[in-house]
């Protein structure tokens, strides 16, 4: 089963990154919510970084909007 998944794994990374993100998607959905791990606290730990990383000069101040613009023409939609 390994040595497949593997497989598996290897070609979907030739595919382009919009069709990468459709099928991690669709992989995701399909694990019932009880099964998947909870990301809060990884959650809460970032937007802490990014908020002091802000007050410090450092970071950037987008809309929500212009972040998701700006995904958008990364992984090419």
């Amino acid at each position: 089963m390994f040595r497949e998944t593997e497989r598996l794994i290897q070609e979907g990374l030739q595919l382009p990154p919009g069709e990468r993100l459709r099928i991690a998607d669709r992989l995701y959905e399909s694990v019932p919510k009880a099964d998947k791990p909870s990301n809060r606290q990884a959650v809460m730990e970032e937007a802490r970084r990014r908020i002091e990383e802000y007050r410090r000069g450092e970071g950037t101040n987008r809309t929500r909007e212009e972040s998701m613009d700006r995904a958008g023409r990364i992984i090419g939609h």
